[in-house]
């Protein structure tokens, strides 16, 4: 965290922003195929249902994205949806 600006008040935040989330059309047989959990590709976010989540106070936000974008997503046999993204905040 840091730096913290007091004349704007704001401060910046590198992270890992991670939710969790269950989708019952995206279970699977873990026992037939012998897998915990599936991970994805970040271009598979674009196939599924996601919260639309923002951040109160944000001013600005900067998604990490180095060759690829920083993003990780794993499916387990339920259905729960594991999904992180790195990113830099600027808050309130």
């Amino acid at each position: 965290m840091g730096p913290v600006d007091e004349l704007s008040q704001t401060f910046t935040l590198d992270c890992y922003f991670r939710q969790f989330w269950t989708d019952d059309r995206l279970t699977f047989n873990g026992t037939a195929s012998q897998l915990d959990e599936l991970s994805m590709n970040w271009a598979f976010l674009n196939k599924i249902w996601r919260p639309d989540t923002f951040i109160f106070n944000g001013k600005e936000s900067y998604l990490h994205k180095m060759t690829v974008p920083n993003r990780f997503i794993r499916i387990s046999p339920m259905g729960r949806i594991s999904y992180s993204q790195r990113l830099t905040l600027k808050s309130r």
